[in-house]
C-alpha cells in the first residue's frame, strides 16, 4: 500500500456567522480605542475651571432624580440576581443545563450591573476631581 504525501491544505473558508462575529470584534475593539483615547485626552488636556451652583434651580431635584434612579438600579440588580439564582437552583435540581448556565450568566450580569452603578460615582468623582485641579 502506497500513500501519497500531504500537501498543505487551503483553510476551511469561514461561514457567515463567522465573519460577523469578525467585524463584530473588530467594531468593539475601534470603539474600546475610541474610549480610552477620549478618556486620555480628557485626563491630559487643559481644564476649565468649572465651579457648579448647588443652589440652582433644579440642581436638588435633579440630585434627587439621580438618586432615584440609582436606587432603582441597584433594586434590578438584586431582583436580577434572586431571578438567576432560582433559576441556577430549579435548573440545577431538574437536570436543565442550558438553565444553570443562563442562571449563571444572569447572576454574572446582575452583580456587573451592580458594581458599575456603584462605580460611577466614583468614576465621576475621580474625573471632576482632575478636571477641578487644573
Amino acid at each position: 500500500m502506497t500513500t501519497t504525501p500531504r500537501t498543505a491544505e487551503l483553510p476551511a473558508p469561514i461561514g457567515r456567522a463567522q465573519k460577523i462575529a469578525w467585524q463584530a470584534s473588530g467594531i468593539a475593539g475601534a470603539t474600546t480605542g475610541l474610549l480610552f483615547l477620549t478618556a486620555a485626552r480628557a485626563f491630559a488636556g487643559p481644564f476649565v475651571p468649572v465651579a457648579p451652583d448647588p443652589n440652582a434651580p433644579g440642581a436638588k431635584a435633579l440630585n434627587q432624580l439621580m438618586s432615584y434612579i440609582m436606587t432603582w438600579v441597584l433594586d434590578a440588580a438584586v431582583i436580577g440576581a434572586l431571578g438567576a439564582l432560582i433559576a441556577l437552583v430549579i435548573g440545577k435540581i431538574m437536570g436543565e443545563h442550558q438553565v444553570v448556565k443562563i442562571g449563571k450568566t444572569g447572576l454574572l450580569i446582575a452583580i456587573g450591573v451592580a458594581f458599575l452603578s456603584g462605580m460611577i460615582t466614583t468614576i465621576l468623582n475621580a474625573a471632576w476631581t482632575a478636571g477641578t485641579q487644573g
